[in-house]
């Protein structure tokens, strides 16, 4: 689904040259996600400079609540859950992107701008842990709740693939795997066995997914059959794989045997323009409805569904802009 109007702001993204028809920028809009920091490459990182987080906030209380954080821009919004009522505000990112959170109610936040993983405790205004990415761009993260391991992917550069790093016990140096079909890995989950998922694209833009199995150094390729344009976010949703696509929005779910995955459900998803990840609590679906070319006058949103219906229960607005990952931290 996109824009209609013809005016379109680019937040320090890379330019979309060669697409000057409406028609033709969902495909060349796949290859500009994320953005990438400039002159960073794939295996010289910038060194992680504190930022100024002099500005992050958290209301007297919000511990005792569960809260939803959502990534927009260079900062993290803090609503209370369900309620939806802004309780803080995280701030200091260069490009605030994936989230995942750990049974502690621990948020870890990649900041892609940066090169960084940022930790923050349940309700904390400060972060207790940095972690330095293994390769540039990390995007989205997940904490396997058996073994506490910490999984993230990494974009790469447009010449130079990415990967997927897991930090033992979300600390200290990771160990990275990767898959000759992908060029970029974008979002990522563990089952309750401790598998993990992902998806991502190959060197044409088309979309791929893999499994690393517990206890296995093979980053292996699932083949899915229903035919996803574009990386949208995965999720464990207690029986089933939940894999998203970005353009035109969409929840797929797959059981997956061996090499092959098979179709068990499908949540559409009418109301959103693009869905770069998504979050599942319980029977509750949480979408950032991502504007990845911003609109003028127009503001991003969080909306909520009943899973896996795809009904429309609430929608949050106001100052969200540019908005990307999200967790709930219970």
């Amino acid at each position: 689904m996109l824009p209609k109007e013809s005016h379109v702001k680019h937040f320090g993204l890379p330019s979309f040259a060669g697409c000057a028809a409406a028609a033709a920028l969902a495909a060349c809009a796949r290859t500009q996600m994320p953005a990438t920091a400039p002159g960073i490459g794939l295996t010289t990182l910038a060194p992680i400079v504190e930022p100024d987080r002099r500005g992050s906030w958290m209301a007297a209380g919000a511990k005792a609540n569960d809260l939803l954080y959502v990534s927009n821009e260079n900062e993290v919004v803090v609503y209370s859950y369900p309620a939806g009522a802004v309780v803080g505000m995280l701030t200091g990112f260069t490009n605030a992107v994936g989230q995942c959170t750990d049974p502690s109610g621990d948020v870890f936040i990649t900041d892609s701008g940066a090169n960084a993983i940022v930790e923050y405790a349940h309700g904390g205004a400060q972060p207790i842990a940095t972690l330095p990415a293994a390769t540039s761009s990390p995007v989205d993260c997940a904490v396997d709740r058996k073994s506490g391991n910490l999984a993230v992917t990494a974009w790469g550069t447009s010449g130079a693939a990415g990967n997927v790093a897991i930090y033992p016990h979300a600390a200290g140096t990771p160990a990275t795997y990767s898959n000759s079909a992908f060029l970029h890995y974008s979002n990522c989950a563990y089952d309750d066995k401790g598998n993990l998922y992902l998806d991502g694209e190959n060197g044409s833009f088309d979309f791929e997914f893999a499994m690393l199995r517990t206890g296995s150094s093979t980053l292996a390729s699932v083949s899915l059959p229903a035919g996803i344009s574009s990386p949208g976010g995965v999720q464990w949703d207690g029986r089933h794989v939940a894999v998203g696509q970005w353009i035109d929005p969409r929840i797929y779910r797959f059981s997956i045997n061996g090499s092959q995955g098979r179709e068990v459900g499908l949540t559409i998803i009418p109301s959103a323009y693009y869905m770069y990840q998504f979050a599942i609590v319980g029977k509750t679906l949480i979408v950032p409805n991502k504007y990845y070319v911003h609109v003028y006058d127009q503001e991003a949103d969080v909306l909520f569904f009943h899973f896996p219906s795809g009904k429309a229960t609430k929608i949050l607005k106001g100052g969200l802009t540019l908005t990307q990952g999200l967790s709930v931290s219970l």
